[in-house]
């Protein structure tokens, strides 16, 4: 990794923050706790005048099985639930059913009697199956964040990019919810919303800022069961929590064909205490599976060495369900956007990932009739084509011009006396950090080091002058030479004071 060292304006860590992302001027907007969703938008409203039409119908919701079609499944499924309309809900098989809703999901839906058809997380592209529910007379609601070229003619239509600046960048659960609070509140659904807005990687600012605020606030008040089952206890909320601990488990459960059913997932979310202590452990299991399978497939596809401005890795042996997670670890190894296929029947299916600066779903979509299937945004894509389709895509790929990407990470470069407890606080004040303000890397140059030592035997800590502390849990790190420390300031669990928690050395 190449690294640029900055020294931003600022007497504390958060001025220098604040500066190094030019964002000085929307302090107040950054740090303010006292949000009010604007509960009157034009689109918001026209979309829930439509779903009150719907009262003396029968809704069947089709979902999607990553975190945010789940929780806005079990959030609208609630609604629904309140307002006395009878509901059912599908989240559909990733492997069985691919992404979104088809024409056989609103053909079944028709013929168990459902009259309006709701697409959460999905349907804003779903052109055959449109054709079908109104060939078959069904009236339909679509609520989804995906790109789109042209407005699907349904009943009702809500997307983040019909509201104002602020609930632009929304995931489907942030409108899920912001619809449901036209109604009332719910501290449980508000932070389902807050999970899928971390899940979804977009952006944290305006009204998604504060669901994941809010989220972080309620689960730490140890409000939501079913969250502190998955998490293993009721603790003080972090992100860190719910995006390595949370949140992947959600997911698990569509990733292994056969190993469980993700549906079971809106029940678990809306399940009570007993209930979710005892399904709990079932989705522990599932997830270790996952994990075990990640790291067998990764290890598999980081011997492989494509070349290309879009890399391309596909094989038989690979689990459908992981090639996101894989994509998304090998684009961070290798610096450019991946592409991971699962080899099957003669079809390739898989998931792409890319980094800021390089939009993937663009690079792709002027190959799109090529697909069988193609959909997603910048960072993210799934898609699938036929095996005969490769050799094509594959010199597609190789006729692409290079990426804007950033092959450098930015540092704010610190002394030893900026890592005190009071410039901790006024650093973890400008939490929640995420897509569009990601947390930043800081770096001490030359630190002056009173004493070193490795703890269990593997661990460089260093001790600095004036009593902070660094430390790598690489242990590699205890033969490298150093100019620059780099990684971030945090609370030392074990005493007062700041602990340098190394990333890098330079």
């Amino acid at each position: 990794m190449k690294y640029r060292y900055l020294t931003p304006a600022g007497e504390t860590l958060q001025e220098k923050v604040l500066h190094h992302y030019g964002l000085y001027e929307r302090r107040e907007e950054l740090l303010n706790d006292a949000y009010e969703p604007d509960l009157q938008q034009e689109a918001l409203l026209h979309f829930r005048k439509a779903l009150l039409s719907c009262q003396n119908e029968k809704i069947f919701i089709v979902g999607d099985y990553d975190c945010d079609g789940i929780t806005s499944t079990a959030i609208l499924k609630s609604l629904l639930q309140k307002l006395n309309i009878p509901v059912n809900y599908y989240i559909p098989s990733r492997f069985r059913d691919g992404y979104g809703v088809n024409p056989r999901m609103v053909a079944q839906a028709a013929h168990f009697g459902f009259t309006t058809l709701l697409c959460l997380d999905n349907g804003v592209a779903a052109k055959e199956a449109l054709a079908e529910a109104k060939e078959l007379g069904l009236k339909v609601l679509i609520m989804d964040h995906h790109e789109y070229q042209e407005a699907p003619e349904v009943l009702g239509f809500l997307h983040p990019r019909l509201l104002k600046e602020g609930y632009r960048d929304c995931c489907t659960a942030g409108l899920a919810y912001l619809l449901y609070s036209t109604f009332e509140e719910d501290e449980k659904l508000k932070a389902y919303a807050g999970i899928a807005t971390l899940a979804d990687v977009v952006e944290v600012f305006g009204y998604n800022r504060y669901l994941i605020k809010e989220a972080l606030r309620i689960l730490s008040e140890g409000k939501v069961p079913a969250i502190d089952c998955l998490n293993g206890k009721k603790c003080s909320y972090q992100v860190n929590d719910l995006s390595f601990r949370v949140i992947p488990k959600i997911n698990a459960l569509s990733r292994l064909e056969g190993k469980a059913n993700v549906n079971q997932m809106v029940n678990y979310l809306l399940a009570d205490e007993a209930t979710c202590q005892a399904t709990a452990p079932q989705i522990d299991s599932v997830n270790e599976l996952r994990r075990t399978l990640s790291a067998q497939m990764y290890d598999h596809a980081s011997s492989q060495y494509p070349e290309g401005e879009i890399l391309l890795f596909a094989d038989e042996s690979y689990q459908e369900g992981l090639c996101g997670i894989i994509a998304g670890r090998l684009t961070h190894d290798r610096r450019k956007a991946c592409l991971v296929f699962a080899r099957e029947d003669g079809i390739l299916k898989g998931s792409g990932r890319s980094l800021p600066g390089g939009d993937l779903y663009q690079a792709l979509y002027p190959y799109r009739e090529h697909f069988l299937t193609f959909g997603g945004h910048e960072l993210a894509v799934g898609l699938s084509l036929k095996e005969e389709e490769e050799a094509g895509f594959r010199e597609y790929l190789a006729s692409l011009e290079p990426m804007t990407i950033n092959e450098e990470e930015e540092c704010i470069l610190l002394d030893s006396r900026d890592l005190t407890q009071q410039n901790l606080e006024s650093l973890e004040a400008l939490q929640p950090f995420g897509q569009g303000f990601r947390e930043p890397l800081f770096a001490l140059k030359d630190p002056e080091i009173t004493s070193h030592f490795l703890v269990k035997g593997k661990y460089p800590k260093f001790v600095l002058k004036g009593g902070a502390e660094a430390i790598s849990f690489h242990p590699e790190d205890a033969r490298r030479y150093f100019t620059y420390l780099i990684g971030h300031p945090e609370k030392n669990n074990y005493r007062k004071g700041v602990t340098f928690r190394i990333e890098d050395m330079d």
